[in-house]
């Protein structure tokens, strides 16, 4: 039944769809049945645990929530899900996207889907990375939070106002018009909540993260990162990938390194992202591959003229499936 409906899209108005991979946040126990987990997706489950050095699949499964939430197995659960469901993608006959993004993170699984790094290359840069996030800023000094409500001006002004020589906050995800990430020095975090609030956000809460991604309290990790991605060999995608930095295709092997270095400090311009699918791919399906459906909402939000569809079990992909066919 897959095979047959997939074939469907091979015609002219099913092609213009995207594949997006999310990041951290959407991870929790029991994701995704184990029982109903297909043989592909266990075994590129298989190759994380193997650099990791624990069964991430039983990690799942079993918790404790605040293990999960470690960022070093965050990122590794995540990046294996990505590429897990989109392996079963393939095998099942679905067709290559027009274009490629994933948030934060998931630009990992996007980069692998599309082509231009092999996967066991990617666990290894993503267990360095997840390390070395770790490393750069102690458990307990940074915090990463969420605003809703209120315009990115709005955000960038109380940013600045809520920072100070020692301590800083900085937008660390735009991801949609009315939705914005902040990151950086808890007490800063705490500050720009209480501050957004009264600014008229609708919510400021804090996020289940224990490093404040794509903030400036990061950089301290660049250079031994940097040593890591030269040392990888990158290829050009067959699929284009746009990458979270500079919202680009990048066209050379050493432009996606770079992009991928500086993406750790620079935020994620998803609703730029969305919209140059649309713009320049004219993308009108999205279908987001990973747990939960954070990216489809804010798909959604960001163009609602989008059909945003997602997956990362069975019983999903059959009915992304036959929305697709429709």
């Amino acid at each position: 039944m897959g095979r047959y409906i997939f074939n469907l899209l091979n015609r002219e108005d099913r092609m213009k769809f995207a594949v997006v991979f999310p990041g951290q946040g959407s991870q929790k126990i029991g994701m995704f049945e184990d029982s109903d987990l297909p043989t592909t997706v266990r075994a590129t489950f298989s190759e994380a645990s193997e650099i990791a050095g624990k069964d991430l699949l039983r990690l799942i499964q079993e918790g404790p929530l605040d293990e999960i939430n470690n960022t070093v197995n965050t990122q590794m659960i995540m990046l294996a899900t990505g590429v897990g469901f989109y392996r079963y993608w393939k095998e099942e006959g679905g067709p290559d996207p027009h274009v490629i993004a994933g948030h934060s993170l998931g630009e990992y699984a996007a980069l692998v889907s599309g082509g231009a790094l092999l996967y066991t290359d990617a666990v290894k840069l993503v267990f360095k990375r997840a390390n070395l996030m770790q490393s750069a800023v102690p458990q307990g000094v940074g915090a990463i939070a969420a605003i809703i409500g209120l315009t990115a001006p709005q955000v960038e002004e109380i940013c600045l106002e809520a920072s100070s020589t020692n301590s800083i906050v900085q937008p660390a995800n735009y991801n949609s018009p009315t939705q914005i990430v902040v990151a950086g020095h808890k007490d800063s975090v705490e500050r720009a909540i209480s501050l957004m609030t009264k600014a008229g956000a609708k919510r400021a809460i804090m996020l289940p993260m224990s490093v404040p991604s794509h903030c400036s309290l990061l950089s301290p990790m660049l250079e031994e990162f940097e040593d890591a991605l030269r040392i990888v060999n990158i290829d050009l995608p067959s699929t284009p990938v746009l990458q979270n930095a500079y919202i680009n295709v990048e066209v050379s092997q050493n432009k996606i390194r770079k992009a991928l270095l500086n993406q750790v400090i620079m935020p994620v311009y998803w609703t730029k992202t969305i919209e140059a699918m649309v713009d320049n791919y004219s993308i009108s399906k999205i279908i987001e591959i990973g747990p939960g459906k954070v990216l489809t909402g804010l798909n959604k939000r960001i163009n609602k003229d989008i059909e945003a569809f997602s997956f990362a079990e069975i019983s999903s992909l059959n009915e992304t499936i036959r929305r697709l066919e429709q």
